[in-house]
């Protein structure tokens, strides 16, 4: 398909690879933060560290 200089590629995927495809996506972007927000205590409670 052409489109003002540009070629559009239409994917066809299947209802449980959209959905594979979606939950990867999910996870990789809420690991992270998770990961974060469950050591968030741990951060708070380190001293800053000594004036140089």
């Amino acid at each position: 398909m052409h489109f003002n200089g540009l070629y559009l590629i239409q994917f066809s995927f299947s209802t449980q690879q959209s959905f594979f495809i979606m939950s990867v996506f999910a996870f990789a972007l809420l690991a992270p933060a998770g990961w974060i927000l469950h050591h968030l205590p741990e951060y708070r409670q380190r001293s800053e560290p000594p004036p140089s």
